[in-house]
């Protein structure tokens, strides 16, 4: 199983319920029908979510693609592109990865490097005061963020608790700063 990806995505399984206490939130897909459907078709239990992009196969195999806009059954041959405006899921009927991955077919070299962009949030003008400046990670820390202590961003207007956001369990959040002790 091979494919390109350009866009934004992800592998998923199936929720992992039973380990909050532990502070692990359940996590698994965002389309939770899309992702049993996908399953159900090619029997396995892991897809690869993509949120928007294009996907380029490899080589010939039976996969699925469900989700918003492909509302169409028609063969997928290698170096076909599919577009996805909207997430969808994608998975070959001969399992994903884990313990049902199986070498086949000839593996190909990266033609580029990968490159990670970042995408600014909310409070993204913090992040130079971040990278320019020397801090102490506070005591007031915990698994789900830091706190520094440092120089105080002259100019800069800052909640003294993050701003929420509306954000499915299991999603993890980049970058919200909190500077404390000033």
């Amino acid at each position: 199983m091979s494919f390109d990806l350009l866009g934004v995505g992800r592998w998923v399984s199936a929720p992992r319920p039973g380990r909050r206490k532990g502070g692990f939130p359940p996590g698994g897909p965002w389309d939770e029908e899309s992702f049993a459907l996908v399953c159900a078709l090619t029997g396995a239990t892991e897809a690869f979510e993509l949120d928007t992009g294009r996907l380029t196969f490899r080589e010939a195999g039976t996969w699925a693609i469900v989700g918003a806009g492909m509302g169409e059954l028609r063969p997928v041959g290698p170096s076909e592109i599919i577009e996805a405006k909207r997430r969808v899921y994608v998975a070959w009927a001969r399992g994903l990865a884990g313990s049902e991955a199986r070498a086949t077919g000839v593996a190909h070299p990266p033609e580029r490097e990968n490159v990670l962009r970042i995408l600014p949030g909310p409070q993204a003008e913090l992040l130079g005061h971040l990278l320019d400046r020397e801090f102490t990670v506070d005591r007031l820390s915990d698994r789900t963020g830091l706190r520094f202590s440092g120089t105080e961003p002259h100019g800069m207007e800052i909640p003294s608790e993050p701003a929420t956001f509306g954000i499915k369990l299991g999603t993890f959040r980049f970058l919200t700063l909190i500077f404390s002790n000033w």
